[in-house]
């Protein structure tokens, strides 16, 4: 029934995150199937959307799954970093890319 699972890797401590995600998601559950990890070394070969993750992923685990999508609050690489949002408020941005 179900071709793909979406994976969405998020980071022990985003627990706010966590809450959010399944109380939207659920309503998408008949026609996809998703999984809330936090553990990189179970995703191999799938859809992830990395969302308030703190570490560095590498290489391999980029090349071993058919797509990552990595959702950054900012103009990559200008703003990268951890807390790109509040960094570029207290320099007045006034247009925040994600």
């Amino acid at each position: 029934m179900f071709k793909n699972t979406i994976i969405f890797l998020l980071d022990k401590n985003n627990n706010w995150i966590e809450s959010y995600l399944r109380k939207h998601l659920n309503k998408f559950t008949k026609k996809y199937q998703y999984k809330i990890l936090k553990n990189i070394r179970l995703i191999k070969n799938k859809i992830v959307f990395v969302l308030s993750y703190t570490k560095i992923l590498k290489d391999d685990f980029l090349q071993k799954n058919k797509e990552v999508l990595i959702v950054h609050p900012s103009n990559r690489p200008k703003d990268k970093g951890f807390a790109p949002v509040q960094y570029q408020v207290l320099r007045n941005k006034k247009l925040i890319h994600v």
